[in-house]
């Protein structure tokens, strides 16, 4: 009986004791993420860190938030330990309760508590004996064993309940862009990808684009211009469909994306983004990583367009070359040319380069571009970029504000007329100057 009571006790207790377990481990995983940001931002940053003297300020950082990570965590433990402790001493003080209460048994020779329904099971012992009480005692050492065992592996399971509790969060969320009902097999992309009357807001109070019309031909090389926010990059997300428009709809030769499989119509359009993600592996296997199949001609090809063969040739293993963590043996201009060819690689039927030659120099964005117009002609190819020469010898120019395309066509054309283009490209020169 007390040994059943214990049980329910401390049941309760670990019950009770529950959600004090669970807001500590939720703010030491909050404050060990937080270390980890830390860390990472440190080391991503130390070249900036060190230009601006700012050691002493992030080493002060990093000390306030280790300590406030050694605090939770330590609370986290600490509130363990009570519980292990409070179950201890409860089953001690069960363990001496009983022990006692069984001497005095023994001593005054008494029955055994249901002693007729252990003769039933063809047990002899009927009589309190120096024998019965170890037996009872050895046993009552095991069932407060695994009462021990099942409180540690309780707090451990409060622990774990919490990471599991975000990690299910995560894994019940619904993409908003789904596979159609029926979709259609992509075509060969001969005409143009066209927007029209697209309205897409992040938050209703702030809407991106508004009656946004844009056409992008097959053989030809579109800019997108504007000003920061103006968005171009909103438009792109829209073509790879990470986010379905709110109205309007974004079409390859007159078919809906949302016609679509999703996988489908993201592997046929390749990009290039601004920030140049390099892995720590060979040239060769950062140029194969949106295309695992590609030989090393089509590589190699690639690499000409971009014009990264200049520099890859010069370098002790060519293509085999091992870049380090983040390219970190190349230059920004290197590392923005293998990113172009990165996306050349895949051979999609649609390009997107997003700030592609912001990190070149003159002469080697001159030639990248040259090639990148003998390249697209049998693609659809889409640039954004703010530099005037990319702009320059673009085929057809898009200048986005107020949410839509303001003006389009050639840079000659556009400049012949005074506009808000006229404007943007004096404005950018006067800048330059």
């Amino acid at each position: 009986f007390l040994m059943f009571t214990a049980g329910v006790v401390i049941v309760a207790l670990a019950v009770w004791y529950t959600p004090r377990l669970r807001t500590w481990s939720q703010a030491a995983r909050r404050a060990n993420a937080q270390l980890f940001t830390r860390v990472q931002e440190t080391f991503q940053g130390i070249q900036a860190i060190k230009a601006y003297a700012f050691e002493d300020a992030n080493l002060a950082r990093f000390r306030t938030d280790s300590g406030r990570a050694l605090d939770t965590a330590f609370a986290l433990r600490r509130d363990f330990a009570v519980l292990k402790v409070a179950v201890s001493y409860l089953l001690a003080l069960v363990l001496f309760a009983t022990d006692y209460i069984a001497t005095r048994f023994v001593l005054a020779e008494d029955a055994v508590f249901g002693a007729s329904l252990l003769v039933f099971f063809g047990m002899s012992v009927t009589r309190w004996t120096v024998a019965a009480h170890q037996a009872r005692r050895s046993r009552i050492d095991a069932f407060s064993l695994h009462f021990e065992d099942l409180v540690r592996v309780w707090c451990f399971a409060q622990d774990m309940a919490v990471g599991l509790d975000r990690a299910f969060w995560l894994l019940d969320q619904r993409p908003e862009v789904r596979d159609p009902a029926e979709p259609v097999d992509f075509p060969a992309v001969r005409e143009e990808v066209r927007f029209r009357g697209v309205d897409f807001a992040y938050s209703p109070d702030a809407p991106v684009l508004r009656g946004f019309d844009l056409a992008a031909r097959v053989g030809e090389v579109t800019a997108l211009v504007g000003e920061s926010g103006a968005g171009k990059s909103t438009a792109m997300a829209l073509l790879l469909r990470l986010f379905d428009p709110d109205a309007g709809n974004v079409a390859i030769d007159g078919v809906d994306l949302k016609s679509f499989r999703v996988a489908e119509l993201r592997g046929q359009v390749a990009i290039a983004l601004q920030e140049n993600v390099l892995f720590p592996t060979t040239i060769a296997d950062n140029l194969r990583y949106a295309t695992p199949g590609a030989t090393d001609a089509q590589i190699r090809e690639a690499a000409e367009v971009a014009c990264a063969t200049e520099f890859i040739d010069r370098l002790p293993a060519g293509f085999e070359t091992e870049l380090g963590v983040g390219g970190s043996l190349l230059s920004t201009g290197q590392k923005q040319r293998l990113s172009i060819a990165r996306a050349l690689v895949r051979n999609a039927p649609i390009l997107v380069l997003d700030e592609p030659t912001a990190s070149l120099d003159a002469d080697t964005e001159r030639r990248v571009l040259a090639n990148l117009k003998n390249w697209a002609r049998e693609r659809v190819v889409i640039v954004i970029t703010h530099r005037l020469s990319t702009i320059r010898d673009a085929d057809r120019i898009a200048l986005l504000a107020d949410g839509g395309v303001v003006e389009s066509g050639t840079h000659d054309d556009l400049m012949a007329s005074p506009g808000r283009y006229h404007d943007f490209v004096t404005a950018g020169e006067a800048h330059r100057g």
